[in-house]
């Protein structure tokens, strides 16, 4: 079973292998800079749904990204977000999954991620 797991690697995600890919090695690409966060809101209901921090802007790598809303079934609108960053959850929404899909062109890695929301369950 161990064996199993040794060899399990993700199709959906390139940041894998200790981040030895090339997208991983963009995603190091300059400095950390603190910036105000961008909130993903669902476009039927409102509610805040992801919260995205770009950590590094001058990272070659240009995403596209959707969250889907639990609370209504409905989306937001696509954002473009470029450089690294981290995701992350709202007060009442947690990040279930984001699969995506990448490809590149002559100057940046394409990223495109669909977050996949769970309402959040604050009990301890």
């Amino acid at each position: 079973m161990s064996k199993f797991y040794a060899e399990l690697k993700s199709s959906t995600n390139s940041f894998t292998d200790k981040q030895t890919t090339d997208l991983g090695k963009a995603a190091r690409t300059g400095n950390l800079i603190d910036t105000e966060p961008v909130v993903l809101v669902c476009s039927n209901c409102g509610e805040k749904l992801v919260t995205i921090k770009v950590t590094r802007p001058k990272a070659k790598i240009k995403s596209y990204i959707i969250a889907e809303c639990c609370h209504c079934g409905d989306k937001s609108f696509k954002s473009e977000i470029f450089g690294s960053f981290l995701i992350g959850g709202t007060d009442t929404t947690s990040i279930r999954d984001y699969p995506m899909e990448t490809s590149s062109d002559s100057e940046y890695f394409i990223q495109d991620i669909t977050v996949k929301t769970k309402k959040y369950d604050n009990k301890i």
